[in-house]
């Protein structure tokens, strides 16, 4: 679950979404019972949206300030994705090309990297975002790569650390930049140190 507020949003699709799945948790119920509740602060684009971060640091700050109404910092774990995205035009249907979509996979962070070296695409980084992220033309059509690295990993772990949160989830261990195990190192393995 990530959910911004009580409001679905501004599109069909945010409707549907806040309906069939960020609507169905009571927030406030889990936080009483729960000892321990990871919150996914993740996904805030899917395959199903435009190009964009899967948590960009904003995003995760406007998660945890909503879930902090409802449940107390010390039982709050906060979910921080390891993939990278990559975003491509596709087609479900030969005979049909005009069916033909924005559609994402999700890549680990050595095939990112890959892609992004066989295209010869440079490796940006939104400082509003705080991720790295690459275009590239594709037979004139680009094609995006949102990423999650080290550098990333770190400010999420920065709002773990601001907002005294009881740590953090990761999903899914795997797919990381091998570097994220050197921040951990840093920190003592602690998201607060």
């Amino acid at each position: 679950m990530h959910r911004l507020d009580d409001y679905p949003g501004p599109t069909p699709y945010h409707g549907w979404l806040f309906e069939q799945w960020r609507a169905g948790y009571d927030l406030r119920a889990l936080g009483e019972i729960g000892d321990f509740v990871s919150i996914m602060s993740y996904s805030q684009h899917t395959r199903r949206t435009p190009p964009g971060p899967a948590a960009g640091v904003p995003w995760v700050r406007d998660v945890i300030e909503y879930c902090l109404k409802h449940i107390p910092a010390d039982k709050l774990s906060m979910g921080i994705p390891l993939w990278s995205q990559h975003w491509y035009t596709s087609h479900e249907d030969d005979l049909l090309p005009e069916r033909a979509r924005s559609y994402s996979q999700s890549l680990s962070y050595p095939e990112a990297i890959g892609l992004l070296e066989r295209h010869g695409a440079k490796l940006l980084w939104s400082d509003d975002q705080q991720v790295p992220y690459s275009f590239f033309s594709n037979a004139g059509v680009f094609e995006w790569v949102f990423l999650e690295d080290a550098r990333s990993f770190r400010a999420k772990l920065d709002l773990v650390e601001e907002y005294r949160l009881r740590g953090f989830s990761a999903w899914v261990l795997g797919r990381e930049d091998p570097q994220i195990w050197q921040v951990l190192g840093e920190r003592g393995g602690q998201p607060g140190r």
